[in-house]
């Protein structure tokens, strides 16, 4: 090792001094030793002379560890440790970390850092996505980064999140070029497009080492370049945009395979093979890689036609079902008080809730994850499957609707805007009415085959217990379906939480109907924080006036659910909510809060 080099000539004789005990060894690109046996020799080697020596390498090492495990070779005295992804709370406390740093770290938290956190967290879990992303600290400073530049208005395009993906592309890209002398950037950009676009037209997620340098080939053709295959790999594995084992290879995170495929479709746009594509896919929401591909696509790209694609298929989703109406189903019950026991100060332990509910989200992940494992989709019945693909669809339709307003809320024009809102509104009411039937349906269906068996002569006590099961059930399915509710009516302002969009929200042809006005009600309260009181108060007690009970109980806890979150400083106007709600000791909090 040239300590000369590293240090300078005059630290030569201290480090010479230095007990092993004081002198650590760093191993970067451990991974690039293909052999495991050359390894072992390598940390045998420099045991000698370190008594701490750490390795850094990719994922592929960790996989060539528990292989010798199992097959009961030799062990060594190393710990092995991985860098995990952060949780919820982690996340908000590296972010919060960040612009306490920012603004001086000593500094009294004011709505305006809590705004900048809250719009960092939320693209975080945007570029997170289904897994796109791994949420390790390196990556989320670097968006971090891109964000404080955003905050220039010279940069504005910094913050959408196809321009976010594509700067940790390009400035892998970048270590690549600095790495080798033999790699430049736009070739390798173009080999990752090329083989993104053989896995899109042969249906595959891996590919063999021949067909990657066949690929590679095919493009030097194409492009008269000559860039050696196994060198662009090799980088391309030392910066994880490829992954290699064995003779496999593959995108190192979904986020890296999602984005050169819609790349190669939006470059491509106008060729009949990629238009083909785009309406299959847009078809298709309810499958994982299509509805993710579909996403990235409109991160990347505002064309008429992916527009067009995505509202023609929103129009088709369960287009037999009605737009639900609240003013139809004005008694549904939904009591939530025999659950939880809620007594809290809006005004007081704001964080520590905040961090409650933080804690729960990852826990709601950890077992959603772990149900993920075990789900068999086998195990399901036609029309189970039938009804998961519908709703998977109808949701996945809604969020591609969503990411197009939410992206470009300046650049697509107000006739266009609306109809994208309306349809995502109406897709939403209609898988309403869709979960209606479902659930109610299913209970009118048993007790009919039940009847059915008990005539012609049943007894008045069987009838009796008949009718008393029925309540009890149809008190059961009154709170699953308001529970239903709530979330589809969070999952709608989710999709359409942009500032920019205010003003086609605010001016909705939509506004007056119930579901819309609790929409836009919940982007405020629980998505950008804000209530208006007298506003709310109003529309509480139109609802009341107009005995729409469930509407005014959904608000009731869209309210309870802002000031669980965001607390209160204005104690005189929150009494009013107090009062005219009557919040008391048992209100059942609901941790849907989506930007957590």
């Amino acid at each position: 090792i040239n300590i000369s080099r590293i240090f300078g000539k005059e630290y030569i004789g201290t480090f010479k001094q230095l007990d092993i005990s004081n002198k650590v060894l760093i191993l970067d690109n451990f991974e690039k030793i293909r052999d495991i046996n050359a390894k072992n020799e390598i940390l045998k080697f420099f045991d000698n002379f370190y008594d701490y020596i750490l390795t850094f390498s990719n994922t592929f090492y960790e996989l060539e560890l528990l292989e010798q495990s199992l097959q009961g070779k030799e062990k060594n005295d190393y710990v092995h440790c991985s860098i995990n992804e952060l949780g919820n709370r982690k996340r908000n406390q590296l972010i919060s970390k960040w612009y306490y740093l920012n603004e001086g770290d000593d500094i009294i938290v004011d709505d305006e850092v809590k705004k900048k956190i809250d719009e960092a967290t939320r693209t975080i879990n945007v570029l997170k996505g289904n897994g796109y992303m791994p949420c390790i600290p390196s990556y989320i400073l670097i968006i971090l980064q891109q964000l404080e530049y955003s905050m220039d208005s010279s940069n504005q395009e910094r913050s959408n999140y196809g321009y976010l993906y594509e700067f940790l592309v390009n400035k892998s890209i970048l270590d690549m070029e600095h790495n080798s002398k033999y790699v430049y950037k736009d070739i390798a950009f173009g080999i990752l497009t090329n083989i993104a676009e053989y896995m899109l037209e042969n249906n595959k997620k891996i590919i063999s080492t021949d067909v990657y340098n066949d690929i590679v080939d095919k493009y030097n053709t194409d492009y008269q370049t000559e860039a050696h295959a196994e060198i662009y790999k090799d980088e391309y594995v030392k910066v994880e945009l490829l992954n290699q084992k064995d003779e496999q290879i593959m995108f190192g995170y979904s986020y890296i395979h999602y984005y050169f495929t819609a790349k190669y479709l939006a470059n491509n746009i106008n060729k009949e093979w990629s238009r083909n594509k785009i309406v299959e896919m847009s078809k298709q929401l309810y499958d994982e890689e299509c509805g993710d591909i579909m996403i990235f696509l409109c991160h990347l790209s505002k064309d008429d036609f992916i527009i067009s694609a995505v509202l023609k298929n929103a129009k088709n989703v369960l287009p037999d079902k009605d737009i639900f109406d609240f003013s139809q189903h004005k008694s549904i019950n939904l009591s939530f008080d025999d659950y939880l026991e809620m007594d809290f100060e809006p005004e007081k332990n704001e964080e520590e809730r905040h961090n409650d509910l933080l804690e729960m989200q990852d826990e709601i992940e950890r077992k959603d994850k772990k149900k993920e494992k075990m789900k068999v989709d086998e195990e399901l019945d036609p029309q189970e499957r039938e009804n998961i693909y519908n709703l998977d669809n109808a949701y996945r339709t809604i969020e591609v609707m969503g990411q197009i307003l939410k992206n470009y809320p300046g650049t697509i024009v107000a006739s266009t805007k609306n109809e994208l809102l309306e349809a995502a509104y109406g897709l939403g009411m209609r898988t309403l009415t869709y979960t209606n039937e479902i659930l109610y349906g299913g209970i009118e269906n048993v007790f009919e085959e039940i009847r059915k068996q008990l005539q012609p002569n049943p007894t008045p006590i069987e009838l009796g217990k008949m009718a008393e099961v029925s309540r009890n059930l149809n008190g059961v399915m009154d709170n699953i379906f308001a529970l239903l509710s709530y979330a589809t009516i969070r999952k709608l302002a989710e999709s359409l939480a942009n500032r920019a969009l205010s003003p086609v929200i605010m001016h909705s042809p939509l506004n007056g109907k119930v579901a819309y006005d609790l929409i836009r009600s919940s982007i405020q309260l629980n998505e950008f924080g804000v209530i208006s009181v007298d506003t709310i108060i109003n529309e509480y007690d139109d609802y009341m006036e107009n005995d729409n009970i469930f509407a005014a109980k959904l608000l009731r806890l869209l309210v309870f659910d802002h000031y669980y979150v965001y607390g209160s400083k204005d104690h005189r106007n929150r009494q009013k909510i107090w009062e005219k709600m009557k919040f008391g000791k048992k209100e059942q909090i609901l941790a849907l809060q989506s930007n957590s």
